[in-house]
């Protein structure tokens, strides 16, 4: 379904219907995100579905798995990590989703947020910056003055 590359950062899943029949907790969380559009219908999670296999066989598999990263029942806030294993000891994580409130989220990658934040800094940044070279005049005999007078002529004006 989804791609690992795919930004679903927008996108959210409730199935309302399920809900109202299960509870929502740490043993059931990745039967209901099995349901959602998120979920990849190949990965391993699946084949041991199909074969009836414990999810403890995972560790021995080779591809595309969902685990239980995180549980926190009595707030109703789960995440999910989908990560390629390679061999039972080297894991490499693809995508984050988490759960709240039966509602499934992807979450952003770090470079999405770190990306937003400085751009959002460096518009402000800029922002003053303007506003500083606005009230500054240079004159050879004197240097750089600040033009007091036109700010508070500006401030008592609004």
């Amino acid at each position: 379904m989804a791609d690992a590359r795919e930004d679903q950062t927008n996108l959210s899943w409730k199935d309302p219907m399920w809900l109202q029949y299960f509870p929502l907790n740490a043993q059931t969380v990745l039967d209901y995100f099995a349901l959602s559009i998120f979920y990849d219908r190949t990965c391993n999670n699946e084949t041991c579905r199909m074969q009836r296999l414990e999810l403890d066989k995972l560790k021995s598999m080779r591809g595309i798995e969902y685990i239980l990263l995180y549980a926190q029942e009595n707030n109703g806030m789960f995440v999910i990590r989908k990560q390629f294993r390679e061999s039972p000891d080297r894991i490499f994580p693809l995508a984050a989703y988490y759960v709240i409130g039966g509602a499934v989220y992807q979450a952003p990658s770090a470079y999405a947020v770190i990306s937003s934040r400085l751009q959002k800094s460096l518009y402000h940044i800029n922002k003053s910056l303007s506003a500083i070279t606005d009230n500054i005049k240079f004159v050879a005999l004197t240097g750089y003055t600040w033009n007091y007078l036109e700010q508070e002529s500006a401030q008592k004006e609004a």
